[in-house]
């Protein structure tokens, strides 16, 4: 999974934070459970956690979930699958929410006709049909369906916090479609909600990086990342806090958060320093990451993949392959295409550091052939070129940087293969 999406992917779930003030016990306890689950990298038994929830027969809880927060579990678990490659599953959840929480809206077949009935929705309930929304324009955009992700994000501009949400995602979809500077100032734009920061500064910089603008890329991501608090109203947080088991809930949400926040703002750093060449750099950033990292499957697998580049560009061929390894367990371990297509990536980008050119060739093929999004082809298309060049099969080497050329992306990798044709004519 790319770094981006993971600080996008919590953001969505805690902005969906939800407060059952009837049965408020028994929600503290399922929360507390969901975010301690989540930052132990249990994925299995929180599959369970979610299922046990959407069963639950709870009166009073599934009262108050039915009337103001409808689809708040459905949003929250669809996201967990995502996470894990499970994207129908994830989209019938998903719809499922919008469902609920749209009620009487969802007879209307535009977003004109339904914006009138979806303003005069609870706050609460119009908060939640937002970040369904935006859920599912991830959904969308992961799957490359992104006709019907732009759709999905304009029924997410119902409330304030879905709106500055829904922004970020639209950068997401333009960042995959290689309109990068448009990208750019979507993340800009989303920047400026505190409960979008962290996502959005992640997206910024990959923007960045990839025109080239790597201390630019650098410097966006030298801040604090924010703290769950970013995410509740004033009296909301005290409500919460007022007893003990309140704060311990609130505690081990934030624990959830900092195991995505922490290291992902030192993986983002690590991916600057990887695309700017800057070697010492690449491997500090690494070792900071390491060192606030938790059990978070998608983070880990990050990381062994960035180490894996690392220690090739070292010369350290044992990291190099034990890393490898290990981000090949957890691809299978994690079973989305992304997760996959990363891997071959990286061990594709590795092998060609270590000059072992076929090796890099047959993963940068597999890659090529998991690639999903116009900027993801790109990339490995630019790969495969300097794979080919390095090997010596000169006829790959220019249809891919051909390739790379005529897709008209502002990226550092098509200037580089202009530069590349330019000198082979």
């Amino acid at each position: 999974m790319p770094l981006i999406l993971l600080p996008i992917i919590l953001a969505i779930v805690v902005g969906c934070v939800f407060w059952f003030l009837a049965d408020l016990k028994y929600s503290i306890a399922w929360s507390k459970k969901r975010s301690e689950l989540s930052s132990a990298g249990k994925w299995k038994e929180l599959n369970t956690h979610f299922e046990k929830a959407l069963k639950t027969k709870r009166p009073f809880l599934r009262l108050f979930e039915r009337l103001v927060m409808p689809g708040v579990v459905e949003v929250d678990y669809g996201l967990h699958l995502y996470n894990q490659g499970r994207n129908e599953e994830a989209l019938t959840l998903v719809d499922k929410a919008l469902a609920k929480a749209g009620g009487r809206a969802n007879r209307h077949a535009t977003w004109e006709a339904m914006e009138p009935e979806l303003k005069r929705l609870h706050a609460l309930r119009r908060t939640m049909f937002g970040m369904a929304a935006v859920s599912r324009t991830q959904i969308l955009n992961g799957m490359g369906r992104y006709d019907e992700a732009r759709a999905s994000a304009k029924l997410a501009q119902t409330s304030d916090t879905s709106g500055a949400m829904a922004s970020m995602i639209e950068g997401l979809i333009e960042l995959y479609n290689g309109n990068i500077s448009e990208a750019l100032r979507l993340a800009e734009k989303a920047m400026k909600d505190q409960k979008a920061n962290d996502a959005s500064r992640a997206m910024a910089s990959g923007a960045l990086a990839a025109k080239g603008r790597f201390q630019d890329a650098m410097n966006v991501l030298i801040y604090e990342p924010g703290k769950i608090t970013a995410f509740f109203e004033p009296e909301e947080l005290e409500v919460v806090t007022e007893d003990q088991p309140g704060r311990e809930l609130v505690a081990a949400m934030d624990k959830d958060l900092a195991g995505v926040m922490q290291p992902g703002r030192y993986l983002g750093q690590a991916l600057v320093c990887l695309e700017a060449g800057d070697v010492k750099n690449f491997a500090l950033a690494l070792d900071r990451a390491k060192k606030v990292m938790q059990a978070q499957p998608a983070i880990e697998h990050i990381y062994v993949r960035l180490r894996t580049i690392c220690c090739a560009m070292q010369a350290d061929t044992t990291g190099m392959e034990t890393h490898l390894a290990r981000a090949r367990v957890l691809a299978r371990e994690i079973p989305s295409r992304s997760a996959r297509y990363e891997t071959h990536l990286a061990a594709g980008r590795a092998y060609l550091a270590m000059g072992q050119n076929e090796s890099a060739l047959s993963d940068l093929e597999e890659a090529a052939k998991l690639a999903l999004h116009p900027l993801e082809k790109h990339t490995t298309n630019y790969w495969r070129a300097r794979a080919a060049e390095a090997a010596g099969r000169s006829d790959l080497a220019a249809q891919c940087l051909t390739a790379v050329t005529e897709d008209g992306f502002d990226t550092w990798m098509r200037a580089d293969a202009q530069r590349r044709v330019a000198a082979t004519n």
